[in-house]
């Protein structure tokens, strides 16, 4: 069986689990909850939910750094430059993760009638890590965008 066979049978896995519970949390029904002498509806599977995204982030992170060491030491027989290349933009993106969870602001926020433990320094320090590291990318990206334009420009005027 090649790899790409394998990855198409993985990805209707996930696709299948996600229809599964995205089918549960839209028709699984709501309870009525009470929060702060107001009533509202809260969906029955909102857990399941939750735990199949983290499940779904951890699988992603763990097939993109198993997939970063294949890829190293695969090019490594073939073209070090190359190799060296890509572990550098491993660096640079953990370098930039550590960056913004060094300067997210983990300062509990004021939150009445919240009894969950996510406002802790921890936590509130990763979810400004996550949104920093994100518009930090999406400016580079748009830098990059720019600068590609502009030298495809260049280029087509030297020709």
């Amino acid at each position: 069986m090649n790899s790409e066979k394998i990855s198409s049978i993985v990805l209707a896995v996930l696709v299948a689990i996600a229809a599964v519970v995205c089918v549960l949390f839209c028709v699984g029904g709501s309870e009525e909850a009470i929060y702060s002498g107001e009533a509202f509806d809260a969906p029955n599977y909102t857990g399941a939910v939750l735990n199949v995204v983290y499940a779904f982030f951890f699988l992603a992170i763990a097939a993109t750094v198993i997939s970063a060491i294949l890829s190293f030491f695969i090019k490594l027989k073939n073209d070090k430059r190359s190799a060296y290349t890509s572990i550098a933009m491993i660096v640079a993106l953990s370098l930039l993760c550590g960056i913004t969870y060094a300067t997210g602001d983990g300062t509990p926020l004021n939150m009445p009638n919240y009894d969950g433990n996510e406002n802790v320094r921890g936590s509130l320090k990763l979810a400004d890590m996550c949104l920093n590291s994100i518009k930090t990318l999406f400016v580079v990206a748009v830098i990059a965008a720019l600068f590609n334009v502009t030298l495809a420009k260049t280029i087509n005027k030297v020709k």
